[in-house]
């Protein structure tokens, strides 16, 4: 059997399970959803039995042969203590290694199992944070698979992901932060496991705004060491930068990472990405425009919302939040933060420039400016001229 017909085999079992697991859900009898799946494949019938039983071994599946939403005690030697958070495609959970370490196990949601590409999905992430060894970014540590669930486990941070601490901002003028309240909301979302916020990292802050760039600036250092291995990250938002108590920024979670170099990109209509931290070259999808200068726009969009507290393009609907990215047009910085330095507005506006060309061409760059203005420099950034301007005012309103 050739390769290609065994993966075809083996997808066309996946798409069983998951039939299956969705005709449970929704209240079909064992029989009948076994009757139902099979009923164009009846050859599969001890191949689909043998996975089901699988899944059950490994604690995914009740006797009665409905999903089981609780995760087993244990995996691949690591004991799961509790859990950290959840995305689209993995679960997050604090566990302990044998050593008494304490550690980040992401496992694959059990109902992801047998979606289409999921199980690539993780092993892109896998081979992405195998190439990474930076102090801005949670290192790999173990990686393997346990009763058929794929896991990997990496470097605890414990603090608090920077969309927490928006969440405990909002509401407050951006012109009225401090550092204190930096470390307030950080103190509010700290594990019970971890100590107390220190920001030392941070102790040269003397404004909300030197501060939130020290943090860009660590997020743009990991995106440069990426990068040239690379690896983009595709998925840059404040979800995935946490914030550990010494008050540094580290990127997390390469789900929607692929290689640069990779001739196995994304090809379907679909958007890898979060919609309000998209470039405009990411949301017109062609996986062949996206390269360093996409990862720094979102990293833009980060900068945008931490200094106003607010994200540049907000609707209530994704159609609204596509028209206003690509439209280009978010209010100025300075309109919403009046403490802001004109530079840092022109930077954060360089970054987000619709027209990746125009873009800082790398993180590295895009940091070496944040360096400049935090040491009191001009910065090599420039806002668009007039003309430039005046054109993108004309294509936003032709009449």
């Amino acid at each position: 059997m050739t390769s290609e017909s065994q993966s075809a085999r083996d997808d066309q079992l996946d798409g069983l399970v998951y039939s299956y697991l969705q005709a449970r859900r929704a209240g079909a009898m064992h029989g009948t959803a076994l009757e139902n799946c099979l009923a164009a494949c009846s050859e599969r019938e001890s191949d689909l039995i043998e996975s089901l039983e699988a899944l059950q071994a490994a604690g995914l599946l009740t006797e009665e042969g409905i999903l089981n939403e609780d995760f087993p005690e244990q995996v691949g030697g690591y004991r799961l203590l509790r859990r950290l958070g959840a995305g689209g495609m993995g679960v997050v959970f604090l566990a302990e290694a044998e050593s008494g370490e304490l550690v980040a196990v992401k496992l694959v949601r059990p109902e992801q199992l047998y979606f289409d590409g999921v199980r690539a999905r993780f092993d892109r992430e896998l081979q992405s944070v195998r190439r990474l060894d930076h102090v801005g970014i949670a290192k790999l540590l173990d990686s393997g698979e346990d009763k058929g669930v794929p896991f990997l486990v990496q470097t605890w941070i414990p603090g608090a992901s920077l969309d927490l601490v928006l969440a405990s901002l909002r509401g407050r003028s951006p012109e009225d932060l401090q550092l204190a309240d930096l470390r307030n909301a950080l103190e509010q979302h700290r594990p019970a496991e971890a100590p107390g916020a220190t920001l030392e990292a941070l102790s040269s802050a003397e404004t909300w705004e030197s501060a939130v760039l020290k943090l860009v600036g660590d997020v743009a250092q990991a995106l440069d060491h990426a990068h040239g291995r690379d690896v983009l990250h595709r998925d840059v938002k404040p979800s995935n930068i946490l914030l550990n108590g010494n008050g540094r920024a580290l990127l997390v979670d390469f789900g929607l990472a692929r290689l640069a170099n990779s001739s196995n990109l994304t090809r379907t209509s679909t958007q890898p990405g979060s919609l309000p931290y998209m470039a405009p070259e990411q949301i017109e999808g062609d996986p062949q425009a996206l390269d360093a200068r996409t990862d720094v726009y979102a990293l833009g969009v980060v900068l945008y919302e931490l200094l106003s507290l607010r994200q540049p393009f907000y609707a209530p609907t994704a159609d609204k939040v596509r028209a206003l990215v690509l439209a280009a047009h978010p209010l100025p910085l300075r309109k919403l933060n009046g403490s802001l330095r004109r530079e840092t507005e022109v930077l954060c506006r360089k970054a987000m420039d619709p027209e990746p060309r125009r873009r800082y061409v790398s993180a590295r760059e895009m940091w070496q400016d944040i360096e400049r203005l935090l040491a009191g420099k001009k910065i090599h950034g420039r806002a668009p001229g007039a003309i430039l301007r005046m054109a993108r005012w004309t294509k936003r309103k032709p009449l």
